[in-house]
C-alpha cells in the first residue's frame, strides 16, 4: 500500500513538470553540497589508490589522491525523499577507453545529523558507455530506482545482449555493512 501511494506521488510529480528538471541535481543540492557529496563518495566509487585497501582507504595519507579524483566525478541526477531523508544520486566516473566513456553508479544514502553518511548503498553500476548513451540510459534507470522498481531486467544476463547494468550480477553483490561490492559467486572463477 505504501509503495503504491509513493509511486502515485512520484509519478504525479514527474507528470506535472519537465521530466529532466525533476531529477536535476540543482533542484535538491546546492553547489557546495554537490562538492561535499563528491568528497563523501569518492572513496567508495573510485578505484583504490596504490597501497590502499578497503580497510585503510579513509587514512589521511590518501587524501591528496582522492582530492584529485573527486572533481572528476559528475553528479548526473538526484532525488531527495524528504519524508525519510533518503538521498538518491547517480554519480559518473571516467572509464578507461579509447573513446571518452564513463560508468554511472546509482546510490541510495542517508546523512546523519552530523552530516556523516549513516547509510550507503550502491544499487547499480552501469557498463561503460559513451556520454550521450550513458545520460539517457542512466536517467531511465534512475527514475525506476527512486520509485523502487526492479532493475533486474537490465542486468547483463537478462538484457538480451545489451550491456546496461554490470553490477549487481550473479557473482557480485553490494554489502551495505562494508559499503563495497563483494564477490559472492563461484570461488573457482577467482582461480582462472
Amino acid at each position: 500500500m505504501k509503495k503504491t501511494v509513493l509511486l502515485s506521488i512520484i509519478l504525479s510529480f514527474f507528470g506535472c513538470a519537465d521530466k529532466k528538471s525533476n531529477t536535476a541535481v540543482s533542484k535538491f543540492l546546492t553547489n557546495t553540497e554537490v562538492q561535499q557529496l563528491k568528497i563523501d563518495v569518492v572513496r567508495y566509487v573510485e578505484d583504490l589508490p596504490r597501497l590502499a585497501t578497503h580497510k585503510n582507504k579513509f587514512d589521511t595519507i590518501f587524501n591528496e589522491e582522492y582530492a584529485k579524483k573527486a572533481p572528476k566525478l559528475e553528479l548526473m541526477f538526484a532525488f531527495q525523499n524528504s519524508k525519510t531523508d533518503t538521498l538518491y544520486v547517480t554519480v559518473s566516473k571516467i572509464a578507461p577507453s579509447i573513446k571518452q566513456k564513463r560508468i554511472a553508479i546509482g546510490i541510495k544514502m542517508i546523512y546523519d545529523k552530523n552530516k556523516k553518511i549513516s547509510f550507503y548503498q550502491e544499487k547499480f553500476r552501469t557498463w561503460k558507455m559513451e556520454i550521450p548513451e550513458l545520460k539517457t540510459t542512466t536517467e531511465m534507470l534512475f527514475k525506476k530506482f527512486i520509485i523502487g522498481d526492479d532493475l533486474s531486467e537490465y542486468y547483463t544476463k537478462n538484457s538480451k545482449g545489451k550491456f546496461i547494468i554490470e553490477f549487481p550480477d550473479d557473482n557480485n553483490t553490494f554489502d551495505t555493512k562494508s559499503r563495497q561490492w563483494i564477490f559472492s559467486g563461484n570461488k573457482d572463477l577467482l582461480q582462472k
